[in-house]
């Protein structure tokens, strides 16, 4: 079975969903953080503080992305970010839980 290349052409699409997809993630940031801090009182600036430091991940992670993709193929280093999305969901009753 022979790998097929892509086209300059055929990564527009793709190219185009990924961009956007991030775009959209860094408009959220203004409601995620207001949401984050509603109503916690004395906790809201431990709270700020931590949705602050998140933004680091946002810029550490893209070159830790590259260098996956260096190493092996685009693909997967859009694959790369995959675990954090699922590790979030699991911090949610988290927090839910120690009412934080």
């Amino acid at each position: 079975m022979s790998k097929q290349k892509l086209t300059t052409k055929e990564y527009v699409v793709p190219f185009t969903l990924i961009s956007s997809l991030f775009f959209f993630m860094s408009i959220m940031f203004p409601s995620i953080f207001a949401l984050g801090i509603k109503d916690l009182g004395p906790k809201t600036k431990k709270a700020s503080s931590i949705i602050v430091m998140s933004i680091v991940g946002g810029a550490l992670f893209p070159p830790v992305m590259g260098w996956i993709a260096n190493i092996s193929s685009m693909l997967v280093g859009f694959y790369a970010p995959i675990p954090f999305f699922c590790v979030h969901p699991l911090l949610c009753p988290l927090r839910l839980q120690n009412n934080f």
